[in-house]
């Protein structure tokens, strides 16, 4: 796609050099000019896009102006009938992914993404609840981003997402909902990632949830491949971190088959029959080959406990078993901190 001439008309001009200089430090495909309104009217020039900040362009709403609102309730996208308004303070990188959709439906033309050459996609399961399998998906997610600088995707499959404790977003992010009904009914959909992301302080990045029932476990395989495939081709991603908790079904299996590593988070009070049980779940459903990506972690293992004991041959090699310790909070400092380092760099040796 072509540079996209942008202009910002406001009488504000703190406010527009701030929004395009974050408009361009999140996308560098805009040429951004920044004009008082009396001096965008009398030049009269022709621009691709116009970010209008006030009513008075209310008459003329339509075509290629965009209104900036003051207040969240306004926000509008109606590609049917070409009417557009944007939240004035929202973060820059949802604006962004909203003028390229709108750029998109003026024009008919969309982004070329450029798919990175290897995305990892690395699996968290259980076979008990409370295992502590999310806090592990989140620490070693946030150490991809922090010490590895990898882009980071983290997937909860759980039935009730906790996704919203761990991140921040903003009233103007689409729901996960939104973003499945676009890939599945529509031939334009997953161009636009950004309208949809939350991130976290570490800049870890997950779609905005869902009210109700996770939707990614109503999908059956073929859905998730789709899935998958558009977010690979995105050429955002470097790492896709999937929680998987204790999810059994379809999407489940789906997502175990593409792993490229899985670790197995057994808790504390570990039930060896339930452990066998699941594995042969996996066998059975993902064929022998499973086995070869597996690491178990046994989790929430207190510091004072002894080392466990030399490997006296006994033990399946094909399991690396990692012992962790899960305080308040996720801090990526101290034991618990290297640990998950250990953890992190394990699973992206593949």
């Amino acid at each position: 796609m072509e540079n996209i001439s942008l202009s910002i008309v406001t009488d504000d001009r703190e406010y527009g050099r701030a929004l395009g200089l974050a408009i361009l430090n999140v996308c560098n495909d805009f040429v951004v000019t920044v004009s008082q309104k009396q001096e965008f009217i009398k030049r009269g020039k022709r621009t691709d896009l116009i970010l209008w900040d006030g009513e008075e362009a209310r008459s003329a709403y339509g075509g290629n102006i965009v209104l900036i609102s003051e207040k969240p309730s306004m926000t509008m996208v109606d590609l049917s009938n070409n009417r557009y308004s944007l939240y004035k303070y929202s973060p820059a990188y949802v604006m962004v992914g909203s003028l390229f959709e709108i750029y998109s439906r003026l024009t008919g033309r969309k982004p070329v993404n450029v798919r990175k050459g290897r995305v990892k996609l690395l699996a968290f399961t259980s076979w008990a609840g409370g295992s502590g399998c999310t806090t592990l998906a989140v620490a070693v997610g946030r150490e991809l981003c922090r010490f590895q600088k990898k882009r980071v995707l983290y997937l909860s499959f759980e039935e009730l997402e906790s996704t919203g404790e761990f991140m921040t977003g903003c009233c103007c992010i689409k729901s996960l909902n939104q973003y499945l009904y676009e890939l599945f009914g529509r031939e334009r959909a997953g161009s636009f990632l950004e309208s949809y992301l939350m991130r976290d302080d570490f800049g870890m990045e997950a779609f905005a949830p869902a009210k109700g029932k996770n939707p990614l476990l109503d999908m059956n395989k073929e859905e998730a491949y789709q899935f998958m495939a558009a977010i690979i081709d995105s050429g955002r991603f470097d790492v896709i971190v999937a929680d998987m908790a204790t999810c059994l079904t379809d999407v489940g299996n789906a997502c175990v088959e593409m792993a490229d590593r899985i670790c197995m988070v057994a808790p504390p009070a570990n039930s060896e029959v339930r452990e066998v049980q699941y594995l042969s779940h996996l066998i059975y459903n993902c064929g022998e080959r499973v086995i070869d990506k597996v690491m178990k972690v046994k989790n929430m293992v207190r510091e004072v406990d002894p080392p466990p004991e030399e490997d006296d041959g006994s033990r399946d090699s094909s399991i690396v078993e990692t012992q962790l310790y899960i305080g308040r909070g996720i801090r990526l400092e101290g034991s618990f901190g290297k640990k998950v380092g250990l953890l992190a760099e394990k699973m992206t040796l593949v």
